[in-house]
């Protein structure tokens, strides 16, 4: 089974850093870094 891992790198007010690793049992078969962006669920001004 493979397990994926999120890492929060970086973080600002509307962006960040993101790093995922995934392992399937002991072993690691991919990592991935990335940037996400920060927006409130419900709509309303950050």
């Amino acid at each position: 089974m493979c397990v994926a891992v999120t890492d929060i790198v970086s973080l600002g007010k509307r962006s960040g850093v993101a790093r995922i690793d995934i392992s399937n049992g002991d072993k690691a078969v991919c990592v991935a870094q990335g940037t996400v962006t920060i927006v409130n669920a419900a709509g309303n001004a950050l």
